[in-house]
C-alpha cells in the first residue's frame, strides 16, 4: 500500500480504527437501550410508563362505545390528544399492557438515532458513523428521550415526522404529508405550515394542510361525537394537560405561570412575547433555508413551537437537543463550545440555585435555550458558514424592509411584555402582629376567649387603592398555612406568630388577591382547610 493511499479517507488503515470505535459506540447504545427496556417495565406501577397507559385505556374505552374524553387513569390523567390519535395508536388494543410496554420501549430506542443521522447527515463517511454513534447516545441520555421513555411517550414519533418532512428528507412529490399526519396526532407541527409558504414550498404546505384536515375529518367521521367534544371543549382546556406551573413545562406559558403575575396580564405578555417568538423565528428559519440549511431551518421552527405552545414538556423538548447537534456539527470552535453548553443542560438538571434570579435560572433554563436557539437562528449559524454563491449577493430591498419591520414588532412586543409583568406583578409582604393598626384588627386578633371554629379565621380590609391587608388566627391543630399568591402560581408559606396567651396569628399585605389562597395543614401534612380570599 502507498503512502498516499493510507492517507486516502476510504483507506484500511483510516477505515479500520473509525469502525472499531463505531462499533464500541453501537455496544454502548444497545446496552443502555436494554437497560432503559428493563428498567420501564420494573418500575413501580404507579410510575410505569403512564402517558402509555392512558393511550392504551383510552383505545379500549373506544373500543367499548364509551366517549373518549370520559376516561380518566387510575392516576388522574386523561386522554387529550386529538381523536385522530386514537386512530393511530389502535393497533396497541390488539397486545397486552406488559407486552407493549417492551414494545414500545424498543421501538423508541430504535427511532432515536435517526435524529442523530439527520443532524449528521452532511458529514462525510467515514467520520459521520462516529459522529452519528456519539451522538445518538447523547440523544438518548438527553432528558427528553428518559422522558419519553419513562413516560411511554408518542413525542418522539411525532418529532420526527415533522422533522423528516421540514428538513426535506422525504421525497419531493411526498413532502407535507408527514407534517400533516404528525399534526393529526399533536397539534403543534402546524406551526410548519407557515414555514413552508414563507420558504416558498407552496405544495407542501397545501399538502400539510390537506393531509391535516383529512386526518381529522376522517376521526369526525368514525367518531364524531369526540371529534365534536375535542373541538369545542377539549382543545381550549389546557388544564387537563397537569400543571402548567411545573418546572417541566418549559414553554413561555409555563415560565410565566411561575411568576407571581395577574391572570390579565400574563395572558396578554404570554400573547405578545408569542408573536414575537414566532414572528422573528420564521424569519431566521426562511434565512437558513435560502442558504440551503433546511435542517437547521425545521429546528428553529421546532424551538419556536417549545416557545409558544401552552405547555412544552421534558419529553416535548428533543428540538432543543436537535439544536445542539447540529451546532456540534458546525466547524468553527465556538460552535463546540455552544453545543456543549446545550447538550449539557438537556442532560444535566441544574440544582437549585440561590436567590430569585438563581431559582428562575435553574427552573426555566432550558426554555431559555429554546427561546435564545429559535430567535438568533440557531445562533446566528447562517453567519458561520453562508454559501459562496449568496456571499457577494445584494440584498433585497423587500428583504430589508421585512427584516427591519419583523425587528421592529419584536422589539415593541418584548417590550409591551415587560410593561405587562412589571404591572401585573403580585407584590407580597408579611407583617408582625404588631404591624397591624386598626383597633378592629387588634381586638379580633386579641380576643381568645373561643377558640376559631375553622382551622383558619381571618379579615381582609384595603390599606390603600391597590394592596390589601389579610390578618386572621389559626387553630391549635393547623401546623402549617400556605399561601397561593396566584391562581397557578407558587406556594409560599405564610409565618404562624403565637403569642403569650398561645393566640397563633399570621398577617401580610397582598397587592392583588385574585386568586389568592391559603392552605392549611395539619401535623400528617393534609390539607383540612382551603379558602379563596377574592
Amino acid at each position: 500500500m502507498t503512502e498516499a493511499e493510507e492517507r486516502s479517507p476510504g483507506s484500511r488503515r483510516n477505515w479500520i480504527p473509525t469502525a472499531w470505535i463505531v462499533s464500541v459506540l453501537t455496544a454502548a447504545y444497545a446496552a443502555v437501550a436494554v437497560w432503559q427496556t428493563a428498567s420501564s417495565v420494573h418500575r413501580p406501577l404507579a410510575d410505569r410508563q403512564a402517558d402509555l397507559h392512558v393511550y392504551y385505556g383510552a383505545v379500549q374505552t373506544v373500543a367499548r362505545g364509551a366517549p373518549l374524553y370520559s376516561y380518566t387513569a387510575p392516576n388522574g390523567d386523561p386522554f387529550t390528544y386529538p381523536p385522530f390519535a386514537v386512530l393511530v395508536l389502535w393497533p396497541i388494543r390488539w397486545l397486552s399492557e406488559p407486552v407493549l410496554r417492551v414494545v414500545w420501549t424498543g421501538a423508541t430506542c430504535a427511532l432515536i438515532p435517526m435524529v442523530a443521522a439527520i443532524a449528521f447527515r452532511r458529514v462525510t463517511p467515514p467520520a459521520r458513523g462516529l459522529v452519528v454513534g456519539l451522538g445518538a447516545l447523547l440523544v438518548l441520555l438527553a432528558a427528553p428521550s428518559q422522558s419519553n421513555l419513562r413516560f411511554g411517550q408518542v413525542s418522539l414519533l411525532v418529532i420526527l415526522l415533522a422533522l423528516i418532512d421540514a428538513a426535506e428528507v422525504t421525497p419531493p412529490r411526498w413532502q407535507g404529508v408527514l407534517i400533516g399526519l404528525a399534526a393529526g396526532v399533536k397539534l403543534t407541527p402546524l406551526l410548519f405550515v407557515p414555514y413552508l409558504l414563507l420558504t416558498g414550498r407552496r405544495k407542501a404546505a397545501a399538502t400539510a394542510t390537506i393531509v391535516f384536515i383529512a386526518c381529522e375529518a376522517t376521526a369526525a367521521l368514525l367518531l364524531p361525537s369526540d371529534s365534536l367534544a375535542f373541538w369545542t371543549r377539549e382543545v381550549f382546556s389546557t388544564s387537563r394537560v397537569g400543571n402548567l406551573s411545573a418546572t417541566g413545562n418549559q414553554s413561555l406559558n409555563g415560565m410565566l405561570l411561575r411568576l407571581p403575575l395577574v391572570a390579565s396580564h400574563r395572558e396578554a405578555a404570554w400573547i405578545l412575547l408569542s408573536l414575537a417568538v414566532t414572528v422573528t423565528a420564521l424569519q431566521q428559519a426562511r434565512r437558513l433555508a435560502d442558504h440551503r440549511l433546511r435542517t437547521e431551518a425545521a429546528a428553529v421552527i421546532g424551538c419556536a413551537s417549545l416557545a409558544v405552545s401552552p405547555v412544552s414538556w421534558t419529553h416535548h423538548q428533543q428540538w432543543t437537543v436537535l439544536a445542539g447537534l447540529l451546532l456540534f456539527a458546525r466547524r468553527p470552535p465556538i460552535s463546540y463550545l455552544l453545543a456543549g453548553a446545550i447538550l449539557t443542560l438537556m442532560v444535566v438538571t441544574l440544582p437549585p440555585l440561590p436567590g430569585a434570579f438563581g431559582h428562575i435560572l435553574a427552573s426555566d433554563v432550558r426554555g431559555f435555550c429554546a427561546i435564545a436557539l429559535c430567535t438568533t437562528g440557531l445562533l446566528a449559524t447562517c453567519r458561520l458558514a453562508p454559501l459562496a454563491r449568496l456571499r457577494n449577493a445584494r440584498p433585497r430591498i423587500a428583504d430589508l424592509l421585512a427584516g427591519r419591520l419583523i425587528a421592529a414588532f419584536s422589539g415593541l412586543a418584548v417590550l409591551a411584555s415587560a410593561v405587562a409583568i412589571a404591572t401585573g406583578i403580585v407584590r407580597l409582604h408579611f407583617l408582625p402582629p404588631d404591624g397591624l393598626t386598626a383597633a378592629r384588627w387588634r381586638a379580633a386578633m386579641s380576643d381568645t376567649s373561643t377558640p376559631p371554629a375553622a382551622a383558619m379565621s381571618y379579615l381582609i380590609a384595603p390599606t390603600n387603592g391597590v394592596a390589601v391587608k389579610t390578618a386572621g388566627r389559626a387553630r391549635a391543630d393547623v401546623a402549617r398555612i400556605e399561601l397561593r399568591v396566584t391562581s397557578t402560581g407558587p406556594l409560599r408559606p405564610v409565618p404562624l406568630t403565637t403569642g403569650s396567651s398561645g393566640t397563633r396569628t399570621f398577617a401580610f399585605v397582598l397587592s392583588r388577591q385574585a386568586g389568592a389562597a391559603l392552605i392549611a395543614y395539619d401535623n400528617q401534612g393534609q390539607p383540612i382547610s382551603y379558602k379563596n380570599l377574592e
